[in-house]
């Protein structure tokens, strides 16, 4: 999986808007999302937007396991499904570099999962109500007038 850089945000946020050519710009219901085409996964389903990747081979596995359809299924619409029926359980059916990103439009909750031998770093800054995900800190600090600190809690839970 390459860097990735995700962006939700109302139009209220100070962002810069910064974006590489391959990114898609979506915008409905007064929210903005920006992410990597060629690499993320975008599903809106009900009141859930799924962004996600999973290797080509979780995605032949998942396929003949769970009888998707490995040329019609996106990664988003199979990711989405399994975690449907096994909540958290889920993530335990990939052997490696999945990323998982789901936002209820309604509560504004989301859920975010990440491989979890972490080849990949994943970072994430929630401000009012935008979140902005990156596999790279810079790409969150370049895009925003931010400034970040350590939240002492998480690290001593560490």
């Amino acid at each position: 999986m390459q860097d990735f850089f995700i962006e939700i945000f109302n139009n209220n946020i100070n962002s810069k808007n910064i974006y590489p050519k391959n990114y898609d710009l979506i915008e409905f219901e007064g929210i903005k999302i920006a992410y990597p085409k060629e690499q993320i996964s975008f599903l809106k389903k009900n009141d859930n937007i799924i962004l996600s990747c999973i290797t080509e081979k979780d995605k032949a596995n998942l396929s003949k396991k769970y009888n998707f359809l490995y040329n019609k299924n996106t990664d988003s619409e199979i990711l989405f499904e399994l975690y449907k029926n096994h909540k958290n359980k889920s993530f335990e059916f990939f052997s490696n570099k999945f990323l998982f990103f789901k936002f209820n439009l309604t509560s504004k909750n989301f859920i975010l999962a990440r491989d979890k031998i972490g080849f990949n770093s994943i970072y994430y800054l929630q401000k009012n109500e935008s979140i902005i995900i990156s596999s790279h800190i810079k790409n969150i600090l370049d895009n925003t007038d931010s400034q970040l600190q350590d939240n002492k809690d998480m690290i001593d839970k560490f």
